[in-house]
């Protein structure tokens, strides 16, 4: 398919039904949102490592089982 030299990027995707991704504007981001992201997943990875330290009796005494302690565990830091 041979595309007209004078149609854009954004009018070729809208043309073929393909979304076209928003521009990112680091401006909207403020730094404290990002540092509070950051002390989140910090948080997250701290709070797995200190679960997969603990044994079945621990488990037991927090009333998670051993599948669901290590199905929380092998999440990545990310996700909730």
């Amino acid at each position: 398919m041979l595309m007209n030299p004078h149609i854009n990027i954004e009018q070729a995707l809208t043309s073929a039904r393909v979304p076209v991704a928003r521009k990112f504007d680091i401006r909207a981001v403020s730094l404290g949102r990002i540092s509070g992201v950051f002390r989140i997943w910090m948080e997250r990875s701290r709070q797995r490592r200190d679960l997969a330290n603990l044994d079945i009796q621990g488990l037991n005494d927090v009333g998670i089982s051993p599948y669901d302690a290590r199905r929380e565990i092998n999440k990545p830091f990310w996700q909730k």
